[in-house]
């Protein structure tokens, strides 16, 4: 054993006075131990790594002055240490690597110059080979001649006045947070400014801009910048204290910008670049009116997400600036149509911004957005329109559109900015109907989710008067996802003629809180939905059939004899407080929802059948129905429910009683005559009277209730939202 040279131990409870004879040790690696005294460790004069990791020990003991062959000390801890003893760190001349995390936070105070018992940050002078520090320490304990200690570092991760995340200072190689600290305190780091890849600045004090102020060099290492709390910052970069023209933040990659309260640009002056910006986040900067300029705009060619919120003053992201000088008049008037900007840009998310009335204020033709995927915009009360048509065209990529509370949105596409002529013609909030008439030049084609929130269009797909010799005149090919949350006004999804109209691929439809809407589907829309798959409707107060059933151009389908197959592929279907809901779907189409797995219908006061249909006597010739993969059927508070189906009718599900997981439950509806049933066959069976009031199938058959006690079981992830509304 005495030989041994490395040892790593971890979750152990130990006495290091058992390792005192190791004397051939040079790396000792103890992970999450309980050590209490580690003064033992004075023995291991040969140690060159030393790791106590996350481990309990209550002082780091002058004792262990006598390893100095040491190159790395770590003491990242969990706990406090009560005590570093003065003049052992700089004993370590040969130490490289040093970290120390917030375990220690009783440094010597260095403003006072009074010795004590614990270590003083000066003592790092003596560490001539120290090249990577790992330190979390306050403002008094730092030596005014730090920068001696900063200049011979490769790597390093400091913290004063804050903390610092150990998962994510893994990650990071040259960083610096500061918190609390007056501006001219910072020339302690300058030494670093050459280097430094990330920089997080919180609460800093009379400082109105990062560059030049804090570094005249341009901080051109930077990829990370996060700047919270600065009460007097005004810009991030102000050209017009430059004496002579740098290149700033060449490689800075992330710029995040949060409650910064006197903020009005990012940029003040000329020639200010951000051309390596790929991300960039700007939250409670209530004094900023302006994000970009158009020649700074010009430079985010690698821009890839903007996430914009709570910026009470903001009214326009992109503007063009005010140029005083003839040659800046002709830059510009030799780009008027060069779409340069934004080429890159992936997510655009904007939130809260009350003043906004345009995204895109002089850049008609300076926007390309080949590469937009995702689209949020979110309570921008001021908002009128979303994009001009130069935009849509370029936006060949988009998947994601999600509109939520713009209670002044009137389009979502305009024909060119300035352009009102026809804009004051539709000012009647006919926000789906502007979007929609561009897709039949092939607007949004690759859009695969449509999330539209708090409108108040009464037709989501407005199809009256058009005509066309093609067959379908919008088209949505890529459309997986929609969603219709709070529209006061909404009265259908399309009105006629529906089959100008392609969803082909909507999978998802998810309706909730639309208080007018009467029906969903015409019956020539629904059977175009061949791949959908969830239909979930919420409190929608008026609405009385998911599929119309007086719908004058499509009467003749829901009575013909063939039963047409609507939702083929569809496998749920969700409906809560729908008061004058009767039933889900026309007994005419049950045979053909062979994929259906799971129903749920909950808290719908006049809810009669699931499978039903006004005057339809004789409708169908056999009446013996099997719903294959039905497997979760769940029926509850629906007090004039009285069928599962109309009478004379017996549906059969051979995957109830089969499939593990599956739920039968009837609760609270004390009409209910339909028989629920275990047959010989191991299939659940759901039978309504006959005109003459028997049971098809006599009495061969068991309760259901009595045979499946096992297989009511609790919901997947995917009803949880369900359960909610009644546990």
């Amino acid at each position: 054993m005495k030989a041994l040279k490395n040892l790593t131990l971890s979750y152990v409870n130990l006495s290091l006075k058992s390792l005192k004879f190791l004397t051939n040790l040079k790396f000792l690696e103890l992970i999450d131990c309980n050590l209490r005294d580690i003064s033992s460790l004075k023995h291991l004069i040969r140690l060159e790594i030393l790791s106590l990791r996350n481990s309990l020990f209550g002082e780091f003991p002058k004792e262990l002055g006598a390893l100095t062959e040491l190159r790395l000390l770590d003491l990242r801890t969990f706990c406090q240490l009560k005590k570093l003893s003065s003049n052992v760190i700089q004993r370590f001349s040969q130490l490289e690597e040093l970290y120390v995390g917030d375990c220690f936070d009783k440094w010597e105070d260095e403003r006072t110059r009074v010795k004590g018992s614990n270590a003083s940050l000066s003592e790092f002078k003596s560490l001539s080979k120290l090249v990577v520090l790992f330190l979390e320490t306050n403002t008094k304990c730092l030596p005014k001649d730090f920068g001696f200690v900063c200049n011979k570092l490769l790597r390093y991760d400091i913290s004063v006045n804050t903390y610092t995340d150990h998962v994510v200072s893994e990650s990071r190689k040259k960083a610096l947070t500061i918190k609390d600290i007056e501006a001219p305190s910072l020339i302690t780091f300058k030494a670093l400014s050459p280097t430094l890849e990330y920089l997080c600045l919180k609460e800093v004090t009379g400082c109105e801009n990062i560059l030049p102020s804090i570094d005249k060099g341009g901080l051109n290492k930077l990829n990370s910048l996060v700047l919270e709390d600065c009460k007097d910052l005004k810009c991030i970069i102000d050209t017009f204290q430059m004496q002579v023209p740098t290149p700033t933040f060449s490689n800075l990659v992330k710029l995040s910008l949060t409650r910064l309260n006197l903020l009005r640009e990012i940029c003040c002056g000329p020639c200010g670049k951000l051309q390596s910006l790929t991300n960039l986040k700007v939250r409670e900067c209530k004094s900023l009116t302006c994000l970009f300029t158009l020649s700074l705009a010009r430079s985010l060619v690698q821009l890839k997400s903007l996430e914009l919120s709570d910026c009470e003053s903001l009214k326009h992201l992109f503007t063009r600036e005010e140029v005083d000088n003839d040659r800046g008049k002709e830059i510009l008037s030799e780009s008027n149509h060069v779409a340069i900007v934004l080429p890159n840009l992936e997510k655009l998310s904007i939130e809260k911004l009350p003043q906004l009335r345009c995204i895109w204020k002089g850049l008609t033709y300076h926007v390309n957005l080949k590469n937009l995927i995702d689209v949020k915009v979110r309570e921008c009360k001021s908002l009128t329109y979303l994009f001009t048509l130069s935009h849509v065209r370029s936006l060949v990529q988009l998947k994601s559109l999600e509109v939520h509370g713009c209670e002044n949105l009137e389009h979502l596409v305009i024909t060119e900015e300035g352009d009102n002529d026809e804009g004051e013609d539709m000012r009647c909030n006919q926000l789906c109907d502007i979007v929609l008439s561009g897709l039949k030049d092939g607007f949004f084609k690759n859009l695969e989710e449509l999330s539209i929130y708090s409108h108040g269009v009464n037709v989501v797909f407005q199809l009256q008067g058009l005509v066309t010799d093609r067959q379908h005149i919008l088209s949505l090919p890529n459309l997986k996802t929609l969603r219709l949350y709070y529209w006061q006004e909404l009265e259908g999804l399309c009105k006629s003629p529906a089959h100008l109209l392609s969803l082909e691929n909507l999978i998802t439809l998810d309706i909730d809180h639309c208080n007018r809407l009467r029906n969903i589907f015409t019956p020539s829309l629904a059977r175009n939905l061949l791949r959908l798959q969830t239909l979930y409707v919420y409190d929608c107060e008026e609405l009385k059939e998911i599929i119309a059933e007086d719908d004058e151009e499509d009467q003749s389908v829901l009575k013909d004899n063939l039963q047409p197959l609507f939702f083929q592929n569809l496998l749920e279907i969700i409906v809560v407080r729908c008061p004058k809901l009767r039933r889900l779907f026309p007994v005419t189409m049950a045979q053909g929802l062979q994929e259906l797995e799971k129903i749920f219908v909950f808290d719908n006061s006049q809810f009669e059948e699931v499978f039903g249909h006004e005057n339809v006597a004789g409708i169908m010739d056999h009446k013996r129905i099997v719903l294959r993969q039905l497997n979760w059927l769940s029926l509850k508070a629906l007090p004039s429910l009285t069928n599962f189906c109309q009478d004379g009718y017996h549906f059969i599900f051979p995957s109830m009683s089969s499939k593990l997981g599956s739920v039968l439950i009837v609760k609270d509806c004390p009409k209910i005559a339909t028989r629920f049933s275990l047959g010989e066959d191991k299939s659940v069976h759901a039978e309504a009277k006959d005109e003459k009031g028997y049971h098809p199938t006599g009495g061969n058959l068991k309760h259901a209730h009595d045979c499946l006690p096992g297989h009511v079981v609790r919901p997947r992830e995917s009803y949880s939202r369900v359960y909610k509304a009644f546990c």
